[in-house]
């Protein structure tokens, strides 16, 4: 979760997220979502902090000591607050890596987006942009992929293999209610595209999460945009204002 000035950004889409993923692991929480989110506001409120972030998991503690857990184990709700560390770019470039996690579910797991997120760092990069073994586009390490194109639609890769960001679908319905009506993009594509085609037929690259919006401006050796692009920056100024005031009395309303 990210709090800035007391407003929880993303509140109920964050939780309801958690709770899905512990579904899909055959996890069962010790309790509903409602108790879970005044938890993480008691968190917060004890902790006397305006800005900060609250990372939360679930775990069945240390199993039965081989790769299976151990369903019988009662499940812990664990939350954390921590200082927000604003570290985004302004503008990056992105390096692809073949190295895929292949679960469509988060994890504590960060092995493979630190290896691939490491690799991209040491030649210059913000972070690695994952392709299948056919070469079509999934998602960065730690962020879904926006791409839009020269006809001006946006396109963002089905979630069949990558995970469901919040903060991707939290765009797909701004999309949908403001950037098509307004004519700001003619469409919004959901399907999957080749690496080549990604590079070839973009206008703007976006990366789509951590409730942020990161300009691409070169994809490993093809130069994007030489400065962020206007849906870019309306995306990102969305996500960093319009979702907070939205969720502004969260905080004051939970006991």
């Amino acid at each position: 979760l990210t709090v800035t000035n007391s407003c929880i950004y993303n509140f109920d889409k964050k939780m309801n997220a958690l709770y899905s993923y512990a579904k899909a692991l055959k996890l069962r929480p010790p309790f509903e979502i409602p108790y879970a989110q005044a938890v993480a506001v008691a968190l917060i409120k004890a902790a006397k902090k305006e800005d900060c972030q609250v990372t939360m998991w679930m775990s069945p503690g240390p199993g039965d000591y081989s790769l299976i857990m151990n369903p019988r184990n009662p499940v812990a709700f664990y939350a954390l607050c921590h200082k927000s560390i604003d570290m985004l770019p302004s503008g990056a470039f992105c390096e692809t890596r073949s190295i895929t996690t292949g679960v469509p579910i988060k994890t504590t797991n960060y092995v493979t987006s630190t290896l691939n997120s490491t690799e991209a760092k040491l030649k210059g990069g913000y972070l690695g942009i994952m392709i299948d073994k056919n070469e079509y586009v999934l998602e960065a390490t730690i962020a879904n992929v926006g791409i839009l194109l020269n006809n001006g639609e946006l396109l963002i890769p089905p979630f069949d293999d990558t995970l469901a960001g919040t903060t991707a679908l939290r765009l797909i319905e701004y999309a949908k209610e403001e950037l098509i009506p307004k004519g700001i993009i003619k469409g919004l594509r959901r399907e999957k595209i080749k690496l080549a085609d990604a590079k070839s037929l973009s206008k703007e690259v976006m990366l789509l999460g951590g409730n942020a919006c990161v300009p691409i401006l070169q994809w490993d050796e093809c130069i994007i945009s030489p400065k962020p692009g206007p849906v870019t920056m309306t995306s990102q100024k969305f996500l960093k204002d319009l979702d907070c005031k939205a969720y502004a009395q969260k905080i004051q309303q939970h006991h």
